[in-house]
């Protein structure tokens, strides 16, 4: 069945398996070549930034309820069961909409993902798609287009703060253009 939902395009199959699992993909659109340049950094952060803090649960507690409603994947794509699926969607929900970006998770995730760039800066094929990146390049660095290298990367990730962040999301990224997509074992009137 398709259908929109508050300008998200909602398919649904729903069919009987073995595990009753129940497999939720969402591909959301936002932004565009008049978006603020120099922010290629961001759709890095902004993901897992979205379960580690809204303003009602802690990363723990997000953490703790994904496991109890056994989702497997992160907060916008994951699969889970016929008895989870509806509750899942609704924590899917509250993430999109009510993450708060702790100062402290911020500091953590960038501090993070720095430590896992700094151990690729080596790498023969990571510095070869630097360099194919660099040769090819078609959009002005910054443009949002325009795939960054480690080095820039990094750089972006030294400068970055919370509060670029949540503006980012708040101003930028949001749930109201995209697709939604649930496959499985479950109940179609509920998970609508």
């Amino acid at each position: 069945e398709r259908l929109e939902i508050n300008g998200v395009k909602v398919a649904l199959l729903a069919k009987r398996n073995r595990g009753r699992t129940v497999t939720v993909a969402s591909d959301f659109r936002y932004g565009n070549v008049k978006t603020p340049t120099g922010h290629g950094v961001m759709d890095v952060l902004v993901g897992p930034m979205l379960t580690r803090g809204t303003d009602t649960k802690s990363r723990d507690q997000i953490s703790e309820l994904m496991t109890n409603l056994r989702m497997q994947g992160d907060a916008l794509s994951f699969q889970t069961d016929h008895d989870h699926v509806v509750a899942a969607l609704e924590l899917m929900g509250e993430l999109t909409t009510k993450s708060t970006f702790p100062p402290k998770q911020v500091k953590q995730l960038i501090h993070q993902v720095k430590t896992s760039i700094q151990s690729k800066t080596d790498d023969p094929g990571k510095l070869a798609r630097d360099a194919v990146n660099r040769h090819f390049r078609t959009y002005p660095e910054g443009d949002p287009r325009s795939a960054m290298t480690m080095d820039e990367m990094l750089a972006a990730l030294s400068t970055v703060t919370r509060d670029e962040i949540a503006k980012w999301f708040a101003d930028v990224i949001g749930t109201d253009h995209g697709q939604i997509v649930v496959v499985g074992d479950f109940d179609v009137q509920a998970v609508k």
